[in-house]
């Protein structure tokens, strides 16, 4: 039998393998430094972040010169590890930058600039103007590094570091802190057009989520007098459209503060919070409240005769296309309050008169209906008034006791 010996060229493979080996071995060592490099750069670079942060005082401006020169050093040095493709073997510039990404210490991830600082590349978001309206502090990666750092983001993405902004970081932003009328307004403008798009199963659990992570604080902020309202306690809205309840006046809790649904379309905030519009009886019965009209005597229906007439009128425009039952309750209610200014000061409405000639020539004493403004009794106001109580002729038991 012939024995075959083993080519002379196997030692030559044997080499070249050897040798394969040893440059990925090289080239791995060179991706290792250089995040070596990138990562004491940015260790750095965070370190003096984080100290400029620390020194400002609360309530005072961030420097902006400062804070521009550690925001370009980190892009710079995001910038300048970025692997381009290499020739004539493409493996030297690819081994690297799996290196590059790839090592590490344990546990934590790829430290990367955001809007906030320096942090990891798993806390940092990709970038989308819909959500910076109301979420200014969410890490999110710069807008304008996206072109610059196309390798970098592509390579984070595809390792599942830098994600897209979840429904998970919207919550949590929200939790921790206190919205603008502005930032609440455009929050509620992102769920209304993303209401659709999200499960059914899920969405009665994402809006019970919502509602109990979102405080708005309303008011002047020059005095320092903001209001928190737990957006989980808000059940009416008013429609700037076609409301006529004044939103200067005393409103129920419940209701949505006027200044952040100005642009919000309300068919479709009721439609995907399950919020109604405020009624008319609703807003009588809070006005009527004692723990109401006794806070602001501005605002007390029964002594204040200009705040009185302003609840008319808004009665007036409404009174036609109210329900029966409904106008029957609101005359319930204001019976027992002096509610009409008249000549002789605020009365009750079955105590006031309309004016006319007859009852100013005889019965000159009689309480007649005098609108502050001076403004003459409309039609639509006159029906409301009659339906109150209001009197327009002189009854026997008046002329009798004169």
């Amino acid at each position: 039998m012939h024995l075959a010996r083993k080519p002379i060229s196997f030692l030559h493979e044997r080499n070249v393998y050897t040798l394969q080996v040893w440059n990925k071995e090289l080239l791995f060592v060179g991706g290792f430094l250089a995040r070596a490099a990138y990562e004491l750069e940015m260790q750095d670079i965070k370190a003096q972040w984080d100290a400029f942060i620390a020194s400002k005082k609360p309530g005072e401006s961030l420097d902006q010169g400062l804070y521009k020169g550690f925001y370009d050093k980190a892009v710079h040095n995001l910038q300048f590890f970025t692997f381009h493709a290499s020739t004539p073997s493409a493996l030297v510039s690819s081994e690297m930058r799996s290196a590059f990404f790839d090592c590490g210490v344990r546990g934590r991830s790829f430290p990367v600039v955001s809007r906030v600082g320096i942090k990891s590349a798993l806390d940092v978001r990709m970038p989308d103007p819909v959500y910076s309206a109301f979420l200014p502090e969410l890490p999110v990666f710069p807008k304008e590094l996206l072109d610059g750092s196309r390798s970098v983001v592509t390579a984070l993405r595809e390792k599942g570091m830098l994600k897209d902004i979840t429904f998970a970081d919207v919550i949590e932003g929200l939790r921790g802190r206190t919205l603008s009328e502005k930032e609440m307004a455009a929050c509620l403008s992102w769920w209304i057009d993303t209401y659709h798009q999200r499960n059914p199963v899920e969405i009665n659990d994402d809006r019970r989520m919502l509602l109990g992570a979102a405080v708005p604080a309303v008011g002047s902020s020059d005095n320092g007098n903001r209001q928190k309202i737990p957006l989980g306690g808000i059940r009416t809205f008013l429609n700037p459209k076609d409301s006529v309840i004044p939103t200067d006046g005393p409103l129920p809790s419940h209701v949505l503060p006027a200044s952040i649904n100005q642009e919000l379309d309300s068919t479709k905030l009721q439609g995907s919070l399950g919020w109604r519009e405020l009624t008319v009886l609703e807003w009588i019965q809070h006005l009527v409240d004692p723990a109401v009209y006794t806070r602001e005597s501005e605002f007390n229906i029964a002594q204040s005769p200009d705040w009185a007439y302003r609840v008319l009128r808004v009665l007036g425009k409404c009174w036609p296309t109210l329900p029966d039952l409904t106008r029957t309750t609101i005359a319930g209610l204001l019976d027992e309050f002096t509610c009409i200014p008249t000549s002789a000061g605020m009365r009750r409405p079955s105590e006031a008169y309309f004016p006319s000639e007859i009852i100013a020539a005889t019965f000159p004493d009689l309480p007649v209906i005098n609108l502050p403004s001076g403004d003459r009794i409309g039609d639509s106001l006159e029906g409301a008034l009659i339906d109150l109580g209001v009197r327009k002729h002189v009854g026997p038991e008046a002329i009798l006791e004169r």
